[in-house]
């Protein structure tokens, strides 16, 4: 009897301790199905590992996760080239003369000096309809306030109030709106246990935002993208990465089918092109 009770309590240790080896095989970033990691314009192989919880830089593998980190000059450059595209854009959408016009309209813009009269107009309206609006009993009652006061002046146009609670001001003779953000009542500020939770709940969010597209199979990209980008399409992606290496164009089709759509796709797509062009394989027909 003795001995039978010995064999059942081996075999429940072991299914115990098998059980525990798979839990931890699971949690494992070795072990974990395999997606695609892409840092700017670089694929980033395994295994992954994140430091810096409650620093002030969230790291993974040593490189800077978060806060978004952009390259200035770089950017400026990729800028410059989608205002080269806009315009081409324009030449094949309208004719010659609208075209012309626009851009002089632009480059007036662009030289144009702000007139101060009206820029300290601007400025005391601002802090009068503020004040006025200060009174109301409640946050939403301040708001409608002030854009009410603001759209009454003879230098405004019109207003209308966002669901965030934003004041869009349309100015007379200014073709762009203004955004007015009215400050809700201050909270007491954050003791430093506070803000180092709040920055740990940030920082967390995004490790699981990463493992939750990784362990799915999925593509994270990050680094210089103005944000992060997460896609279920990995396969999709890799072979239109391998068809770029070769100096191949990729179809509208197949930048819609992989990370390369969208505003922060065709920004992957420069830095992709950019590289393969420094290294003598790209042929940038795609940027």
């Amino acid at each position: 009897m003795r001995n039978k009770l010995l064999v059942s309590l081996f075999i429940l240790s072991f299914s115990f301790l098998s059980l525990v080896d798979q839990a931890v095989a699971q949690d494992s970033p070795a072990k974990r199905s395999e997606g695609l990691v892409i840092y700017r314009d670089r694929i980033l192989e395994p295994p992954f590992k994140f430091t810096g919880i409650g620093e002030d830089t969230l790291r993974l593998n040593g490189i800077p996760y978060f806060p978004v980190r952009r390259y200035r000059e770089e950017y400026r450059k990729w800028k410059e080239k989608r205002r080269k595209e806009e315009v081409e854009l324009m030449k094949k959408m309208f004719p010659d003369s609208v075209v012309k016009e626009r851009l002089a309209r632009a480059q007036r813009r662009k030289n144009s000096k702000p007139n101060l009269e009206i820029i300290r107009k601007q400025h005391k309206l601002n802090v009068y309809a503020s004040n006025r609006a200060d009174s109301a009993d409640t946050f939403e009652e301040e708001v409608s306030t002030y854009a009410r006061i603001m759209e009454e002046s003879p230098l405004v146009d019109s207003t209308s109030i966002l669901k965030d609670q934003r004041v869009v001001i349309y100015w007379k003779d200014i073709t762009e709106p203004e955004y007015a953000t009215l400050v809700r009542d201050e909270k007491p500020p954050l003791t430093e246990r506070q803000r180092l939770d709040r920055k740990i709940r940030y920082q967390t969010n995004h490790i699981n935002d990463f493992w939750k597209t990784y362990n799915a199979g999925g593509t994270v990209v990050f680094g210089d993208i103005g944000g992060y980008l997460y896609s279920k399409r990995t396969e999709e992606t890799l072979k239109a990465i391998d068809k770029l290496s070769r100096g191949d164009t990729l179809t509208v089709q197949e930048k819609q089918n992989s990370i390369f759509s969208g505003g922060a796709g065709k920004r992957i797509l420069y830095l992709f092109n950019a590289r393969f062009n420094r290294e003598g394989k790209g042929g940038g027909e795609n940027e």
